[in-house]
Parts: C-alpha cells; sequence; structure tokens
C-alpha cells in the first residue's frame, strides 16, 4: 500500500557519544613533511576526542503511537553501528575502513553514513517508509561536519551526487557597534533601533560560524585544509574586527549598519573569494548573543 499523502512526515534526532584517538600520516610524505602539513594532529601516538553524533531520521509520522520510529529501536541501531565500531577506539588501528583513508571529521561521517542509511531503511516499511536524512558531527565545539541526503547543492536545485560535506569552522571576536541610520531623524533611531542607538555604542562577544562545502579530497579526507581556512578567516575577518569599532574601524563595513544581517553578507563578501576551489562558502553564522544571530547563504 502507498504512503498516504495526508500523512504527516516527521523528523527524529539522536544523539550519541563516542571517544576516539587517531593522528593523521600518508605514508608518501616524511614524518617532518607530515608535522608541517598536519601539525601537532601528526604526531603519530595520537590524540583524541569526545565525538558527538546527531542522527536525524525521516518518515511520516505512526498514528497510533505518534512517533516517526521508536527511539528504543535507534538507539540501539547506533550502539551496534557507530559506538561499538568506534568507541575507545583507535580509528587508525583499530577500524580497517582507515587503513588507507586519513581519520578526518569528513572521513569519519562517510564511515558512518552507509552503515545507517541501509538499516534505517529497512527498519520502515512500504507503508511507513524510514530514511536517514542528516548525520552532523561534532569534534569540538568549534568543529563539526553535517552530511545527508538534502545537503547544500539540493536546496539550490542541484542534487549532489554523492552527497556533500559541509565542515564548520568556529570562531570568536570581541567588537563594539551603534545601530544608526544617518538619514533618520534622532527621533526615528531612538524609536527603531532603541537601546542599539546608544551614542557611545555597546559591545558583544561575537560567534562566527564559517560552513564550507565540497567533496572531501581522495587523498587528505578534507572538505578544505583547516590550517589555510582558519589563516584566510584571520586574514580577512577576524583581523579586521577584532576588538574594533564597527561602525569606525573597519574599512569593509563603511556605510552599513553594523547589524548582524549585514555583517554577515559583508563577512560571506569578503571571505568567499578567497576559498580555493573546488570547495565553496556554504554559510556564514553570525551570532551576537545566545539569543541572536544571522545567517547568509550568499547572493
Amino acid at each position: 500500500m502507498a504512503l498516504d499523502q495526508t500523512q504527516a512526515l516527521g523528523y527524529v534526532v539522536k544523539k550519541v557519544r563516542f571517544s576516539s584517538a587517531h593522528f593523521f600520516h600518508l605514508p608518501h610524505l616524511s614524518d617532518l613533511e607530515n608535522r608541517q602539513r598536519f601539525g601537532p594532529t601528526a604526531n603519530r601516538n595520537g590524540h583524541g576526542h569526545n565525538y558527538e553524533l546527531e542522527v536525524t531520521v525521516k518518515g511520516p509520522v505512526d498514528s497510533q503511537t505518534g512517533m516517526v520510529m521508536n527511539l528504543k529501536d535507534l538507539k540501539a541501531l547506533l550502539q551496534e553501528e557507530v559506538i561499538t565500531p568506534l568507541d575507545f577506539k583507535s580509528l587508525n588501528h583499530d577500524v580497517p575502513y582507515f587503513s588507507d583513508k586519513l581519520p578526518t571529521l569528513e572521513n569519519l561521517v562517510q564511515f558512518i553514513w552507509p552503515r545507517l542509511e541501509k538499516r534505517v531503511a529497512q527498519m520502515g516499511s512500504e507503508d511507513a517508509p524510514l530514511s536517514l536524512h542528516h548525520l552532523t558531527l561534532y569534534e569540538a565545539d568549534d568543529l563539526f561536519v553535517d552530511f545527508g541526503a538534502d545537503m547544500p547543492d539540493a536546496t539550490r536545485g542541484e542534487p549532489p551526487v554523492p552527497p556533500l560535506t559541509t565542515l564548520t569552522r568556529k570562531y570568536d571576536f570581541c567588537a563594539t557597534h551603534r545601530l544608526y541610520n544617518p538619514s533618520f531623524s534622532d527621533e526615528q533611531n531612538q524609536t527603531v533601533f532603541r537601546e542599539c542607538n546608544n551614542p557611545n555604542g555597546h559591545g558583544h562577544n561575537y560567534e562566527l560560524e564559517v560552513s564550507v562545502s565540497g567533496v572531501p579530497d581522495q587523498e587528505t579526507g578534507m572538505v578544505i585544509d583547516l590550517v589555510a581556512l582558519d589563516m584566510l578567516v584571520s586574514k580577512w575577518i577576524l583581523a579586521k574586527v577584532d576588538h574594533k569599532n564597527m561602525n569606525l574601524d573597519v574599512d569593509f563595513l563603511s556605510g552599513i549598519i553594523p547589524t548582524a544581517e549585514l555583517m554577515a553578507e559583508a563577512f560571506w563578501k569578503q571571505l568567499c573569494p578567497h576559498i580555493p576551489e573546488p570547495a565553496r562558502l556554504y554559510k556564514i553564522r553570525l551570532i551576537e548573543t545566545k539569543k541572536n544571530y544571522a545567517e547568509y547563504y550568499g547572493p
């Protein structure tokens, strides 16, 4: 029986954690060359992370249980396919998949995806099909990847084959700004921007998330070299805005009301031309406070 098209689709998310060790080493490079390329990550004695994985499953909401799928079943699946093979393991030594691949976040999420995709589909039925929708894998609070069937290109009418991986790196800086439109009267500025219109300005500890998407490089397993990305963001954004007055000190914000929305767009324009192909800048998220952030996905 075909799925009732009026039946609501739902998305259920389950988080799991595992602890693993790894290191980066390309056999055709010397130890010195590996250290130059990967920094401390090239230490062949390894280092470790507490990884966190978010798994999103898509399917119809069962009218009798109110569930997309039973979370106990999903938990058992994740235990078998993710926790058991990865938890308290050395990815380089204990997981055969990484015998000829660097255990990057990008490669790790591609190890996990096919293990779950088929099993999730088998747990559904013709009347209530299930599909693995999305994975987000955190190595740290400031570094994570997204991978899924509906990843960036699909939103632009270009279904990716294979699905693209998106790496996100988080940075922070502190700055001051004033929200003020010179074409408004003082009364209008006060009405529109209220306390943010303080002539002396006010400040934030901003968090900046830079997301880059692409197909991981066959040799390095990376969408983009993380050291190179850090250098680009530092040069084109952070060095220009950290400990600065957004209204007075930042050349590329001149004439712009420094709202989170317009700053995110300006940061995109600063960084996008410098992202090395074939990777591409996917998203800029600027977090002003824990309650307020803006995102920009390009023109």
